[in-house]
């Protein structure tokens, strides 16, 4: 019996992209993050990794208002600051929303689909036809 090749570097990534996802997966179950204020009891609450960045996510795709004290001129201060919606996220959230997910590694790489290069080709055939008739 031969023995087997050695792995690819495509294999070796592969592999180890889909452990970090798994490690990704069970952190994000974690329940160590504390909430402020549940709106059902109005006490704090413990909630998973993955809730607190769908919560971030949802805080930065609608915008917020951040309150904040500072020193000025020896007067404490309270400013207000507005953070406008970002698009980005917002983005993130509808195309979850829709199921319109595309994986992160798989974003723009995408290849051609070969009638899709025929159709090219024939269109260049086809103006250069054109173009030297004219």
């Amino acid at each position: 019996m031969s023995p087997e090749p050695p792995p690819s570097q495509h294999g070796l990534k592969t592999a180890a992209g889909m452990k970090l996802t798994r490690f990704l997966r069970q952190i994000a179950d974690e329940k160590t993050e504390c909430m402020d204020l549940s709106p059902e009891t109005g006490k704090d609450r413990m909630i998973s990794k993955a809730e607190a960045l769908a919560r971030i996510i949802w805080r930065l795709a609608l915008g917020y208002e951040e309150e904040f004290t500072k020193v000025e001129e020896g007067r404490v201060v309270t400013v207000k600051k507005y953070h406008y919606p970002n698009p980005k996220f917002v983005d993130i959230v509808y195309d979850r929303i829709e199921g319109k997910v595309v994986a992160a590694g798989e974003a723009g790489t995408k290849k051609q689909p070969l009638s899709g290069k025929l159709n090219d080709e024939a269109k260049k055939r086809l103006n250069s036809m054109a173009g030297e008739s004219e």
